[in-house]
């Protein structure tokens, strides 16, 4: 084979690569160009459903905590201990209490765990109560209450469980306090469990219509009227026009 011969080739070779490259990039002629695209095409709406009373019953009011350990500082009970329940490092027995955002008639449970190889006995009485409250947290309804003996806690045992009501857009405290023979209670365990409807008033928007290019960086505003909690996932991606 000449070096002509070669040469010739290459070129082919080269002609056939730019053909098919240029095949691949072909427009879909269903879409025209984004300077003809009619009103919202291409687009989003940044606002879904509509502009609610956001400190009604949708969300806790300003200033409340759903931290466990924060809930009986607005509540009629106890601060935890530590005698029994683990806080800040003391205590015999961990735990497992349901809280959060859940669904109406979503099970609820308590669960201990002790942590020594021949478990934790207690020979004490647990007084369990499922309350409603409002967005001040006050208690507005007694739903569940129930009182039993614990002896000895071997392992993880499941002491209680039962169902939430089938009601939206309500709070409620799920409570468990150790009582001594005296009437007393030696220490307590609190959770906070919001039970919204499935449904979204939220709108997003930049803190500017416009940006310059050579602007780096955009603030996003979300406003979330409820009643659902949003929880927002780490993927997006933010393009320039």
């Amino acid at each position: 084979m000449t070096w002509k011969t070669i040469f010739i080739s290459i070129i082919s070779l080269f002609l056939f690569l730019m053909i098919s490259g240029c095949g691949s990039n072909v427009k879909n002629e269903n879409i025209p160009a984004e300077e003809e695209w009619g009103e919202g095409l291409g687009e989003l709406p940044n606002k879904i459903g509509e502009e609610q009373d956001l400190y009604g019953t949708n969300f806790l009011s300003p200033g409340k905590s759903t931290n466990a350990h924060k809930l009986s500082e607005y509540t009629e009970y106890q601060t935890p201990t530590g005698n029994w329940f683990l806080h800040d490092g003391q205590g015999h027995l961990g735990y497992g209490i349901t809280s959060g955002t859940q669904k109406t008639g979503s099970p609820i449970f308590i669960d201990l765990i002790s942590h020594e190889g021949n478990g934790t006995t207690i020979n004490k009485e647990i007084h369990i109560q499922l309350t409603q409250r409002n967005s001040e947290l006050e208690k507005m309804e007694l739903i569940i209450e129930e009182t039993k003996s614990l002896g000895a806690i071997k392992g993880e045992e499941r002491i209680y469980s039962a169902k939430l009501p089938e009601q939206e857009n309500v709070f409620y405290i799920l409570s468990a306090e150790i009582i001594d023979e005296h009437g007393e209670v030696e220490d307590t365990l609190i959770s906070l469990i919001y039970v919204p409807s499935e449904e979204m008033n939220v709108e997003i928007n930049t803190n500017k219509e416009t940006y310059q290019s050579t602007d780096s960086e955009a603030t996003l505003k979300i406003k979330n009227d409820g009643p659902t909690i949003l929880q927002l996932g780490k993927h997006y991606s933010l393009e320039k026009k």
